[in-house]
């Protein structure tokens, strides 16, 4: 009986998944909220306007889901006059 010779191990891959935030530049920010970029940063280094920040070197970076939140958070239902 002819023995037959095994078949090489392949490695297997193994991937990782990420989950990366999808962030938005000062700018775009600015523009949604209906202001300037400059009274963003102003209002920002005050503490007038709460929307959690990214860092990254010089840059800031907004995640979309925290400019969401704020703006949810913010939202002012005015009372029906009877």
């Amino acid at each position: 009986m002819k023995k037959i010779p095994a078949a090489p191990m392949i490695p297997t891959l193994e991937f990782k998944v990420y989950y990366v935030p999808s962030l938005l530049k000062e700018g775009d920010v600015a523009t949604i909220l209906g202001i300037s970029p400059l009274t963003l940063r102003n209002e920002r280094s005050r503490g007038k306007i709460s929307i959690p920040y990214v860092r990254i070197g010089r840059l800031i970076r907004y995640r979309i889901e925290d400019l969401n939140s704020f703006i949810e958070q913010n939202r002012k239902v005015p009372m029906e006059v009877a």
